[in-house]
């Protein structure tokens, strides 16, 4: 390829770029205004809702919430008309995720935006809320079980030794361990 013809792919690269940037830009700013309209009908579909429970209403929030993630949460609970993110989460609740509990066949709700489904970590089953607390109150009560089991032979142990005076360990121990020998061979040879 000569040098020009080179030059002129180079412009025509650079060029297809640029309108791609400016396509880009104008997708963005046409996005944001079709989000502001979007705020602005949920506003004024607020004010001709008896309250802000109605059933109706809040299956557009909840609709909006869930399934819009481009609208900003912030602006969407300002046009809601609630005081704050936790206040319109109690008000349109969690969804359905389409992930099924192994343990107990329920299905796995989202809570939030960023939820995502629950991993398979080693062999532990995808459970719901319920069954994971429930299996961490079984592991808890089994760990609390074998921390009174081992105290309660340590206590064993304790005792034991006290009732036959010394421990084995401490009759022979290194540094009298030649001691006791010769009075065990003396012992032995009267």
């Amino acid at each position: 390829m000569s040098d020009p013809d080179l030059r002129e792919q180079i412009s025509r690269s650079i060029t297809g770029m640029t309108d791609a940037i400016a396509a880009e830009a104008a997708a963005k700013v046409a996005r944001e205004a079709a989000i502001g309209q979007v705020l602005e009908n949920v506003a004024a579909l607020r004010a001709e809702a008896e309250n802000r429970f109605d059933p109706s209403y809040l299956a557009v929030v909840r609709h909006l919430y869930w399934h819009h993630k481009v609208i900003p949460v912030a602006e969407l609970v300002e046009a809601s008309g609630f005081g704050y993110v936790a206040e319109l989460l109690s008000a349109i609740g969690p969804v359905k995720s389409g992930v099924v509990c192994e343990t107990c066949g329920a299905d796995i709700m989202r809570t939030s935006r960023s939820w995502q489904p629950p991993r398979r970590y080693w062999n532990n089953p995808v459970e719901c809320e319920t069954c994971q607390k429930a299996s961490r109150d079984v592991d808890y009560r089994q760990r609390q079980l074998q921390a009174l089991r081992e105290q309660y032979a340590q206590q064993a142990r304790y005792r034991r030794q006290r009732w036959t005076g010394r421990s084995r360990s401490s009759w022979c121990s290194p540094t009298r361990r030649s001691a006791c020998r010769s009075q065990v061979m003396m012992t032995t040879s009267t």
